[in-house]
This record gives C-alpha cells, structure tokens and sequence, in this order.
C-alpha cells in the first residue's frame, strides 16, 4: 500500500476548448478556456501512529472511516475525505493538498506552462491512477491526481 500513499490530494480541471463560431456557422478561430484546477478531494496529515489518529478523529471528531490499509486511512469530511498515513514520505505533521484532474499529463503540461516547477513528473501511482508533485510559495505539497 505504501506505492499508493502519491495518489491521494486530486483537483478537478477545467480544460476545454471552444469553437467561435461564425453566421455562416463555419468555425472562425479556436480558443482555448484558461487551465485551472477547481476540487480538493483528499488533504493528506502525515501521522506517527495511525491507531492513535483513528481513536482521535473517529471515537473523539466523530468521522467516519470510509477506506483503510496498514498504513493509510480515509475520513468522510464532508465534501472532501481527510486522509491520514505514516506511510513513507509522509513525516508527522507533513501535510498535501490533492486536486482531482481529468488527466494528470494535461494538467501536468498547462501548470508547467504557467510556471509551476513540479518536484516529479506525472507517474504512476496504480493501474488507471497517476500524480505529479509541486509545492506552493511557503513550501506546502500539491498535488494532481487521477487518469494519466
């Protein structure tokens, strides 16, 4: 499951080309709607214990467990799912922002282009499931996550 841990901060992007259309309704010129990412799905808390974490935010908060392994475990927050790991990489109290996308790659090309400098590259996380990591100005991981 630790190979898995990557995957879990994903944004939505809103990426769609549109046609300007002419009377005659032969297409004049294609634009392109800016790239931007609009859904935090998962924030990740990097923990030291995960029994300790799970008697704190399900027997204390109250949440509901939605997914758990060994070493990583799902919180239903609403909107977004609290995720928590002591996976690999993921020090007590280190924290991750995942956006969902539509596909990694794209979203991974358009930030790039907009002069985010991402830390790795689109790789894969599962069978259908890709991510790429960046950091914010103060140093917070970021990441988009979903269909290459």
């Amino acid at each position: 499951m630790r190979k898995l841990l990557p995957f879990v901060l994903c944004i939505s992007v809103g990426f769609v080309p549109t046609n300007i259309v002419g009377q005659a309704g032969v297409s004049e010129k294609t634009t392109t709607v800016p790239f931007h990412l609009s859904k935090v799905d998962y924030v990740m808390l990097g923990v030291a214990d995960i029994n300790t974490t799970i008697h704190f935010y399900r027997d204390k908060l109250g949440l509901k467990v939605s997914r758990q392994t060994d070493d990583v475990v799902f919180f239903n927050a609403g909107a977004i799912l609290l995720v928590v790991s002591t996976a690999v990489g993921k020090d007590p109290g280190a924290t991750e922002i995942v956006f969902s996308v539509d596909h990694v790659q794209m979203a991974y090309q358009a930030l790039s282009r907009a002069g985010v400098l991402f830390e790795r590259e689109p790789h894969q996380i599962t069978d259908l499931s890709w991510a790429a990591n960046f950091r914010d100005p103060d140093g917070h991981i970021l990441s988009v996550f979903g269909p290459k």
